[in-house]
């Protein structure tokens, strides 16, 4: 399992607000459909499991999700965290979770669970607002 997510950027300058505007809010329901396009592009020419890549294909896809998150929804004021997991394909139950102190209000997260007959990809982005 491999975790990759922080880009150093920017630091945008304080607007005060305590809020995010309406169309700056973190919408979990279009990342997800994100999510599964990008795995779904990602994923095409990979036929077999390869455990000697797993890592490399994790911060890979960790990568073009964080760049299509940022290129496509405009969360200016998120800290966008993205963590991968890659897992072969055998009829086995694997569960995944993850705790985080956040706001309810304004802080949320998006995930989804890409299958092929070889391998199984879970990707979660959250998104964290602050100011």
């Amino acid at each position: 399992m491999a975790s990759h997510g922080m880009v150093p950027g920017p630091i945008p300058e304080p607007t005060y607000r305590m809020a995010p505007s309406e169309d700056e809010k973190f919408y979990p329901s279009r990342i997800e459909e994100l999510i599964h396009s990008v795995c779904a592009d990602f994923f095409r020419d990979k036929v077999e499991y390869d455990a000697s890549m797993a890592e490399e294909w994790s911060q890979s896809l960790s990568s073009r999700l964080l760049s299509a998150v940022t290129q496509t929804q405009h969360v200016p004021r998120y800290k966008l965290i993205v963590q991968v997991t890659i897992l072969q394909e055998n009829g086995q139950g694997v569960t995944i979770s993850s705790k985080s102190l956040c706001d309810v209000s304004f802080d949320s997260w998006a995930s989804c669970t890409f299958r092929t007959k070889a391998l199984v990809c879970s990707a979660m982005v959250f998104g964290f607002y602050h100011e």
